[in-house]
C-alpha cells in the first residue's frame, strides 16, 4: 500500500559532500520503489542554533509515495549517513 510522506532533513553545507549524499539517495530510490510527487527542494540556510559545529545547512524538503516499509529503510539511511545534520519524515 502506498502511502505520501513528506521528508525534510539538513545537510552540511560542502557541495562535495551534498552531490555525494544526492547520488546516495537516487541509488536507494531504485532498491525502495518510491515516486517522487513533489521535486526536492533545496536551500542553503542558517541554522537557529549550531548542529555538530555548524552554523549553516541545506535544507531539502520532498513529497514522496512510498510503501511503508520506505520508512524503516529511511530512517535507516539518514542515521549512516554522516552529511546528515537532521531529518524528519511525516505521514501525510
Amino acid at each position: 500500500m502506498n502511502v505520501h510522506y513528506k521528508t525534510q532533513y539538513k545537510s552540511r553545507t560542502s557541495a562535495r559532500n551534498s552531490r555525494k549524499f544526492k547520488k546516495t539517495f537516487i541509488k536507494n530510490k531504485d532498491i525502495n520503489c518510491f515516486e517522487e510527487i513533489i521535486p526536492a527542494s533545496i536551500e542553503l540556510k542558517e541554522l537557529a542554533y549550531p548542529i555538530k559545529k555548524f552554523q549553516q545547512g541545506y535544507y531539502v524538503q520532498s513529497t514522496i509515495k512510498a510503501d511503508n516499509t520506505f520508512v524503516e529503510k529511511f530512517n535507516q539511511l539518514m542515521q549512516i549517513t554522516e552529511e546528515i545534520l537532521r531529518f524528519l519524515i511525516i505521514k501525510k
